[in-house]
């Protein structure tokens, strides 16, 4: 077991817990079990195959707690941390139980704040897809547009080179009908002159 103190608390966690936390100090609330330290008796105990041993009692408690640490020196580091944590009140030690329901409540309400940041992500992202795609449309829209706008002026052009053709054939068509006038009139004159030589 993996164990800290907190406060009046010896918190205890699976072994695994002790690389992550010495890594980046995140502090798990949600521990395997709590032990009050209220009121308790800590004194080193010699253990066969345990050294550096440590023995947790108190009159309440169902049995003693023994514990170890890796060196002598942590030993006594610890023994003096579980000592002075268990100067508190009997009735300070209860409190372990509200500590857990709240430890537990912030969880809770973590665990329910970043449910809704993911929902409020997955909506911004399923929006984000939707002016995406709508914005897709218009560009294909406004490719289908400026193809039809390139056929129609190339529809203009044809009918202008139609009108100028047309416009040029009338001009020479008015040139024609106004050499035939004057050859009519020509014709008239000249018949006039013969009539007149006839006569």
């Amino acid at each position: 077991r993996f164990f800290i103190i907190k406060e009046s608390f010896l918190l205890y966690y699976a072994e695994s817990e002790k690389k992550s936390f010495e890594s980046n100090k995140y502090f798990n609330i949600h521990p395997k079990g709590v032990i009050p330290l209220g009121g308790c008796i800590v004194e080193p105990k010699e253990e066969p195959n345990m050294p550096y041993a440590i023995k947790i009692s108190h009159e309440d408690f169902h049995g003693n707690i023994v514990l170890a640490a890796e060196s002598e020196f942590e030993q006594g580091q610890w023994l003096e941390m579980l000592q002075e944590s268990g100067k508190v009140t009997w009735k300070n030690a209860q409190l372990g139980e509200a500590m857990i329901e709240s430890l537990e409540a912030q969880g809770l309400q973590l665990a329910k704040e970043k449910q809704e940041y993911l929902d409020k992500l997955m909506e911004e992202t399923e929006e984000l897809c939707l002016q995406r795609e709508q914005k897709e449309e218009l560009e294909r829209l406004n490719q289908v547009l400026e193809a039809e706008k390139h056929r129609f002026e190339e529809v203009v052009r044809e009918l202008r080179l139609e009108q100028e053709q047309i416009r040029r054939e009338l001009e020479l068509t008015a040139r024609s009908l106004k050499g035939v006038e004057e050859e009519k009139k020509e014709l008239g004159s000249l018949t006039q002159s013969l009539q007149k030589t006839l006569e």
